[in-house]
C-alpha cells in the first residue's frame, strides 16, 4: 500500500469551487476568482485536472442570472463543469422542476447546489444567511422527486465557513436521503467534530456522500474509507476561500490503496455525473 501518490496520477476532480466576485470577500483579498482564466491558473498550480464550479452571483444575488453568467464564463473549457444553484419551485424564480432539469441538460449541466438556511442567528450577518428556504418536504419535495428520477447529484451547502461552528441541519439531510433514496446527496464543507452525525448518516443512507473541503481532521479519510468505503468521499477545495493544499495532501498521503485514492480524488464524482439519466 503506497503512502504517497502524485497529484497528477490521481487525476483530481474538484467538487467544490466558486468563481465570480462575492459580496463580502475575505480580508486580504482572498475569496475571489473572477473568471475561468484565474481558476485555470490555480488548477494548473495545484495539479487539479477538472473542477465542478458554481458562481457567486447565483449564490448571493439571483440564481438564474448567476447560472447563466457561469455558463457563459466557462464555455469552451472542457475541464470546467457547471453546477447550478437552484431554489424552491413556488415563487417563479426558476422554471418548473422538470423544465428546469431539461434546461440543465440542454446546457450540459448535471449537478445542482442548494444554499438553504434552516435557522436565523442574530450573531450571523444577514448577508451570510444564504437563500432563506427550508429543505423540508413541503418546500423542496417536488424538486427532489425530479432530481431523483434523473439521479442528479445535489450538493448541500450550509456555509460552514467557520469549521468549528457547524451549521448543518442534520435532521433534514437525513430526511432527504430517506425520502429520496435515488438522489446522490453530497454534503459540502461540513465542520469539525461532527463525526457522530456524519458517520450515522453514512451508515444509514447509501445515497449520502461527504465532500472534504471543510474538515482537516487527522486520518479522517482513512477512517471513513475503512468504515464505509472510499466510494462515499469526494475531494473538494472550497476555492477561492481556502487552499486546496491540505485536502490534496490528505488524499495523496492517505494510508489507503491507490485505487481508493483515485476514487476519492475524482472518480467518484465522475461516476455520479456519468450516472445522470438525461
Amino acid at each position: 500500500m503506497s503512502q504517497y501518490s502524485s497529484v497528477e496520477e490521481l487525476e483530481f476532480f474538484d467538487a467544490n469551487c466558486m468563481i465570480g466576485r462575492p459580496c463580502h470577500p475575505s480580508s486580504g483579498g482572498a475569496g475571489i476568482l473572477l473568471n475561468k482564466n484565474q481558476l485555470l491558473e490555480e488548477m494548473k498550480y495545484y495539479g487539479i485536472k477538472e473542477t465542478l464550479v458554481y458562481h457567486a452571483m447565483a449564490k448571493e444575488y439571483d440564481a438564474r442570472i448567476g447560472n447563466n453568467i457561469l455558463l457563459e464564463g466557462i464555455k469552451e473549457e472542457d475541464s470546467l463543469h457547471g453546477c447550478w444553484a437552484v431554489l424552491p419551485p413556488y415563487t417563479d424564480e426558476m422554471p418548473a422542476p422538470e423544465q428546469l432539469v431539461q434546461e440543465m441538460f440542454q446546457k450540459g449541466v448535471k449537478a445542482v447546489r442548494l444554499f438553504p438556511n434552516h435557522y436565523e442567528n442574530p450573531l450571523i450577518p444577514e448577508w451570510s444567511q444564504h437563500q432563506r428556504f427550508y429543505l423540508s418536504e413541503w418546500s423542496m419535495g417536488t424538486l427532489f422527486s425530479v432530481f431523483e428520477e434523473h439521479k442528479i447529484p445535489v450538493f448541500l451547502d450550509f456555509d460552514t465557513s467557520e469549521p468549528y461552528n457547524d451549521r448543518t441541519d442534520w435532521d433534514k439531510v437525513y430526511d432527504i436521503c430517506k425520502n429520496h433514496s435515488d438522489v446522490p446527496i453530497v454534503l459540502a464543507r461540513f465542520g469539525w467534530r461532527v463525526n457522530r452525525s456524519l458517520y450515522a448518516l453514512l451508515a444509514q443512507c447509501d445515497n449520502f456522500y461527504c465532500e472534504l473541503s471543510g474538515t482537516w481532521l487527522y486520518r479522517i479519510v482513512e477512517s471513513i474509507a475503512k468504515k464505509f468505503g472510499a466510494e462515499r468521499i469526494l475531494f473538494g477545495s472550497n476555492m477561492p476561500f481556502t487552499t486546496p493544499a491540505v485536502n490534496l495532501m490528505m488524499i495523496t498521503h492517505a494510508e489507503i490503496s491507490e485505487e481508493d485514492k483515485k476514487l476519492i480524488a475524482g472518480d467518484n464524482l465522475r461516476r455520479l455525473l456519468n450516472n445522470v439519466k438525461i
